[in-house]
């Protein structure tokens, strides 16, 4: 009976710490027996708080939603998550285009600008000639991210009419 004691005072503790704390306990007397024994002990409480984190709502509100996406026979839960990642794919295809487009103007600006190097000595030309081809590669990305993200149909005719390359020297 001591253990039992002993238990019950050291979940009185833990009942005062924590918000709620649920006891089972159940004390078998043998009666040819001077002792008893604690065939079922569980104990367990929450956390300091109830409130769930945003991670936790967001997440049971999706199954909810494709719970009942279900039930009208609009698709099931893998359709709702398959549709969220394609859509998150899309986003980022567009963001790299976007960027991709950003810097091939940078790199068109950079090449006209060191045409006046290239006229005047060969370290001059090797400098225009690099960044000549690094345009050259950064469009041919760009044609093919336009037409990865479905941005255009005849990506190359736009991209090249948009961001024309200076001629080599």
């Amino acid at each position: 009976m001591h253990r039992v004691h002993t238990h019950l005072a050291r979940t009185a503790r833990l009942a005062s710490r924590a918000r709620s704390v649920r006891i089972s306990l159940a004390v078998i007397s043998d009666p040819s027996s001077t002792s008893s024994r604690i065939t079922s002990n569980s104990c367990s409480r929450s956390f300091a708080t109830d409130k769930k984190p945003d991670w936790m709502i967001e997440a049971e509100l999706e199954a909810i939603a494709a719970t009942n996406a279900r039930a009208i026979k609009q698709g099931t839960a893998n359709d709702v998550v398959m549709g969220k990642l394609k859509h998150e794919l899309d986003g980022e295809i567009i963001s790299n285009a976007i960027k991709l487009e950003e810097k091939l103007v940078m790199i068109i600006q950079k090449c006209n600008d060191a045409k006046s190097g290239a006229m005047v000595d060969a370290r001059g030309r090797a400098v225009y000639n690099a960044l000549r081809k690094k345009a050259l590669a950064t469009r041919q990305d760009l044609i093919t991210q336009k037409e990865a993200a479905g941005m255009v149909t005849d990506a190359t005719s736009m991209v090249e009419s948009a961001h024309p390359i200076p001629a080599s020297m």
